[in-house]
């Protein structure tokens, strides 16, 4: 930004003056004014949904970790701190360096150039006559492709691969939309139950309106994920389905095992909380803790 790259360009927030970059710093998208603006802004929140899933998938270690109520709380914040660095700098540097309406950022996305080729990374890298890093991202795009067994990607597999990311971006954000549902339960039986949550091993902060926070704006999400789809001239089979069918077949699979199992909807004073799983709890870290 302040020179110190081999073209001594101090280009600073160039790419967000209107006067420099036509539209910047939000572009028009579908829709011209206002609107495109904010449509613009949508797209980017819904392609930035995919990226909700994985911290979840921590807790899948809590029945391996040691001292699990004292290191999972740390992995978790590990985590969400990695993830959101990561992406949010990532993408703010992203945003300083390369233009929206950069000419070898669209046509890189316009011919689903395979591996890196389409990678802002690479283009910024290459822009600043950065000689070294853009092979190095090459060589380990091409690694992470070759271990996956898919060196090509055509227009038509990037399609499917638009596809694939919006079925399991919907099924995320519904996945978490169940979480945060389950969390406000358990945050209102605890309540009822005259159970303090400073008795837990750890709570969270500013609850329960995270959690009401995060099943509106998963729902939310997960709804307008494929809006475009409604739009006059823009409806799509197979996008449609891809974008909202997970919508469709969720209650219906929760219906089917309610139905199957003959499961009962608790009430918030006659829900328990696993008492038998946290005294297995106890005993296995009283006795690690024993052997320690």
């Amino acid at each position: 930004m302040v020179g110190g790259n081999p073209l001594h360009d101090k280009y600073g927030f160039r790419n967000w003056d209107s006067s420099k970059v036509s539209g910047a710093p939000f572009a028009e998208y579908i829709k011209t004014g206002s609107l495109g603006r904010f449509l613009g802004f949508l797209a980017c929140l819904i392609q930035a949904s995919f990226t909700i899933a994985g911290p979840d998938y921590v807790a899948m270690a809590a029945g391996e970790s040691e001292y699990p109520r004292r290191n999972m709380p740390s992995a978790f914040k590990s985590v969400f701190y990695r993830l959101t660095t990561f992406f949010v700098l990532g993408s703010l540097c992203i945003g300083i360096i390369v233009p929206y309406n950069d000419p070898d950022l669209l046509r890189a996305l316009s011919d689903a150039r395979p591996g890196a080729g389409s990678s802002p990374y690479v283009i910024a890298m290459e822009h600043l006559h950065i000689r070294v890093l853009p092979h190095i991202v090459n060589a380990l795009v091409l690694t992470a492709v070759f271990s996956a067994g898919n060196s090509y990607v055509s227009n038509n597999s990037a399609v499917v691969l638009q596809w694939f990311v919006n079925l399991v971006t919907a099924s995320q954000l519904l996945n978490y939309a169940i979480i945060s549902f389950t969390y406000i339960r358990f945050h209102k039986a605890l309540k009822i139950q005259g159970i303090s949550r400073d008795t837990l091993p750890f709570k969270s902060a500013w609850q329960p309106f995270c959690g009401y926070y995060a099943l509106v704006g998963t729902l939310t999400m997960a709804f307008v994920g494929g809006y475009t789809v409604f739009l006059p001239g823009r409806w799509d089979v197979p996008s449609f389905l891809f974008s909202y069918a997970m919508i469709g077949i969720c209650p219906v699979l929760f219906v089917f095992w309610k139905v199957l199992h003959k499961t009962q909807w608790r009430t918030l004073a006659s829900i328990t909380f696993f008492d038998k799983e946290r005294k297995d709890v106890d005993e296995y870290e009283s006795a690690y803790a024993g052997r320690a």
